[in-house]
């Protein structure tokens, strides 16, 4: 690592380091504009002044001014030479631009094998967590596995797994022979098989319940070989029965489904509407909400399929005989698997194939039914760093300093949020030298908390329509689960933000929603803007509830355009949410909502109908089910006690064959 000291200042740029030190002040205060003042200040007294104009397109990114942000760094970048951090920078906004759909050829990546006895592997899942699970028909157990931690090496292996724990016991003695499985809801449902029963296990293996029987009448079983759980729904593939059955999650029986195409059914899969089934006679079968056949796959590749699984528009498809195979339903035809070759440059025979499944990141798991799990992945995910947003540094303590990151895989197109990393993954360097010792938190102490702003339209159309008068019963429904460890504020949007209220009691929250008289044009945009700006400084889980009539409003958005108002938000993580009394609709008026609807769903919130009663009381539940991504990282600086002088801090993380890094800076107090 290379330190980058202030340089040096002849007497009349000293007034440029003052400038650069306010600014940096402020910065770290999350006074973003306050701190664009100073910086453009301190860049008019000596205009090369490469931090200042760093930190000017930090402040840029943070407001949510992503263009601006994008011409500072790339004019750091025509000025000063190729700057890796300032290079991701840049990358971390052109991405949020252009995405990326493909993950490019895949690649081996490893075997998952356990550490001790031997397993048959039928089936496996992956939670958010990046935990793989792996069911085993002989002994019947789940397997548990994590890639061992590994920096990028030159030679291009991959990592081991390391197996983290094993589900066995007095239950498994139970099972005959488990099939398959699904994890759903922090529980696994697993078909027995052999034993022609359903079995409910917790996460952490407790026994939850269990339901069937041998025979051919309702909720009976002739060898259950595929599970899936959708919308709260278990669907079974009875297998010696030719038929699929549907039951509740306390394993009542809903129904069951018996077309003739089906002959031997097997693996099961859902895109949350449709259900997908393999037929081991050699086709796959899409069936609609209503059990009645959609689309029949088949084909030469297809011989015997018996596992599923379904990711945007591919089919993943284990077939035992021809091996893996991915079939595109937008195109209508199957997408060649490559020839794999293991870091020995061995071929990886891939000619059998009992179960395929693809994670949130799209990698690939094969299990090969030789006692392995083979672990593909994209070749993007090797060549793609993590993107690191570096958030202000808090050095009030100095010499205790803290800030926090948030690490994104550039590699996916959903922009998956990179959870699980420990101290072993960060490097800490300040001005140069490397810090230990380092502490690498996740927000968990933060996370039973909600930190809410609540911002209402005040509007005369508001009140001409008649809508407070259901607010009371309505918002009671949304917020009955205030905790007292929750944290809310109200704001009312009128020609500007006035903040009304700060506390939990819900009669003074709804009392004060008419705390002003109401005007003809609301500023939404501002009032959205400065409810992201008042949770900049929050830990823990955040978000704005935003309550409209759903009207449109010419000056609604003036200065604050929904868009920079979606890059604010996702800056800092703050989903929005709205809800909607959709004012006007029947009159032809859907550009608010259409406006509300892409805030909402870009931000990562929820958009909620008012008069949706089901919808409007699990608002609250999932606000706070949405989790702060962040990790907060801790250390004890060695530079000693010179006031005034500049740390430039920068973080590097090393994970699973990938590597991301930032950067940030502070004056010592």
């Amino acid at each position: 690592m290379i330190a980058r000291e202030l340089p040096f200042f002849r007497l009349k740029e000293e007034k440029a380091s003052e400038y650069l030190e306010k600014g940096l002040y402020h910065y770290n205060a999350r006074n973003f504009v306050a701190a664009r003042e100073y910086f453009y200040r301190s860049l008019d007294v000596k205009s090369d002044l490469h931090l200042a104009r760093r930190f000017l397109g930090d402040s840029y990114y943070f407001t949510g001014d992503y263009e601006s942000a994008l011409e500072q760094w790339e004019s750091l970048l025509e000025s000063s030479g190729p700057d890796l951090m300032i290079q991701d920078r840049r990358n971390l906004i052109q991405h949020g631009f252009t995405g990326q759909s493909e993950p490019g050829p895949y690649r081996f990546y490893g075997w998952i094998r356990p550490e001790k006895r031997p397993y048959a592997p039928v089936d496996i899942q992956a939670d958010e967590s990046e935990n793989i699970y792996v069911l085993s028909f002989d002994p019947p157990g789940i397997y548990q596995f994590r890639p061992a931690f590994q920096q990028i090496r030159s030679d291009g292996r991959s990592p081991d797994f390391d197996q983290t724990g094993t589900l066995v016991g007095r239950i498994w003695d139970r099972l005959k022979g488990p099939m398959a499985f699904h994890l759903y809801q922090n529980r696994f449902y697993i078909a027995d098989f052999a034993g022609d029963r359903i079995y409910i296990l917790e996460k952490d293996g407790r026994f939850a319940g269990s339901f069937g029987a041998t025979g051919s009448g309702e909720g009976q079983f002739h060898g259950p070989s595929g599970i899936v759980v959708v919308n709260d729904v278990i669907y079974v593939a009875d297998q010696g029965n030719r038929r699929l059955q549907k039951f509740d999650l306390e394993g009542g029986f809903l129904g069951a489904w018996k077309p003739s195409a089906l002959q031997k059914p097997s693996g099961l899969t859902s895109d949350g509407k449709r259900i997908a089934v393999a037929d081991t006679d050699g086709a796959v079968l899409i069936l609609d909400e209503d059990g009645l056949v959609m689309n029949r796959i088949e084909g030469r590749e297809l011989k015997r399929p018996s596992g599923l699984d379904w990711k945007a528009n591919r089919l993943f498809i284990a077939d035992e005989k021809t091996g893996p195979q991915i079939y595109d339903l937008e195109a209508g035809s199957f997408v060649g698997m490559p020839g794999i070759r293991d870091e020995a440059d061995r071929t990886v025979p891939l000619e059998r194939a009992v179960a395929f499944r693809s994670d949130s990141r799209g990698r690939l798991y094969i299990a090969n039914g030789k006692g392995s799990v083979l672990h593909l992945t994209g070749e993007a995910a090797l060549r793609s760093s993590y993107d690191l947003t570096f958030y202000p540094i808090e050095s009030a303590s100095y010499p205790d300093v803290a800030f926090a990151l948030r690490v994104v895989d550039r590699s996916t197109s959903e922009n998956a949020i990179v959870r699980g990393l420990t101290d072993d993954n960060f490097m800490i360097f300040e001005n140069g030298s490397r810090i230990h010792p380092v502490r690498v938190d996740g927000m968990e102490r933060f996370q039973n908390r909600m930190n809410l702003v609540i911002i209402k339209e005040n509007s005369i159309s508001f009140e001409k329509d008649g809508l407070d008068e259901f607010l009371d019963a309505g918002m009671h429904d949304i917020l009955s689960g205030i905790r007292v460890s929750d944290r809310l504020r109200l704001s009312l949007a009128d020609t500007r933000t006035i903040p009304v209220y700060e506390g939990l009691e819900r009669r003074q929250l709804l009392s004060r929603m008419q705390a002003q008289p109401p005007v003809e044009e609301p500023a939404i945009g501002r009032a959205i803007y400065d409810g992201i700006t008042d949770l900049l400084d929050r830990k823990g889980p955040a978000g704005i509830l935003l309550v409209v009539s759903g009207r449109s409003f010419s000056t609604a958005f003036d200065r604050y355009d929904p868009t920079v108002l979606v890059q604010y938000a996702k800056a800092h993580s703050i989903p929005v949410h709205i809800i909607s009394f959709e004012a006007g609709m029947a009159d032809g008026d859907t550009g608010a909502a259409e406006i509300y609807r892409r805030i909402s769903a870009d931000t990562g919130g929820y958009y909620v109908r008012f008069f949706d009663e089901t919808e409007r009381k699990k608002l609250y539940s999932r606000m706070t089910a949405i989790k702060d991504p962040r990790y907060i990282i801790t250390y004890r600086s060695p530079g000693g006690t010179l006031h005034g002088r500049f740390m430039d801090v920068s973080v590097q993380v090393h994970h699973r064959k990938t590597t991301g890094a930032a950067d940030g800076g502070y004056f010592v107090p």
